[in-house]
């Protein structure tokens, strides 16, 4: 799966991901929960030029790679939820409220069609 993510501010989709992105519990303990900034994201982008973030920020998996105007979501997806960075995407690109997490979708959210996502 993938989806055009040119036109947004590269820090607005990593933020958006990383704060809709299962948060780092284990039992009743989590990790750190607090949501990310766009000065935060903006700053991990500038240290990591890529703008591939295959590892854990904050104990929470993106797998998302920034560096194209096409993101893969298939490793988002499933390490987060089916759909969510569609809805993500979508909703920055709309300017609608935002999933807080793959449990507030809706069943048909997205259309998919060639592997790509379409609303």
């Amino acid at each position: 799966m993938s989806i055009l993510i040119d036109g947004i501010n590269p820090a607005t989709v990593l933020s958006a991901l990383y704060n809709a992105a299962k948060k780092p519990c284990i039992g009743p303990y989590c990790g750190n929960v607090e949501p990310m900034s766009e000065d935060e994201a903006s700053s991990l982008i500038l240290n990591n030029p890529s703008k591939i973030f295959n590892t854990p920020i904050k104990g929470r998996t993106l797998r998302i790679r920034l560096d194209q105007n096409l993101m893969i979501t298939k490793e988002y997806n499933s390490a987060n939820g089916e759909g969510l960075a569609e809805s993500i995407i979508r909703g920055l690109k709309t300017n609608t409220e935002l999933p807080e997490s793959v449990e507030s979708l809706p069943d048909s959210h997205y259309l998919i069609e060639d592997n790509q996502v379409r609303y």
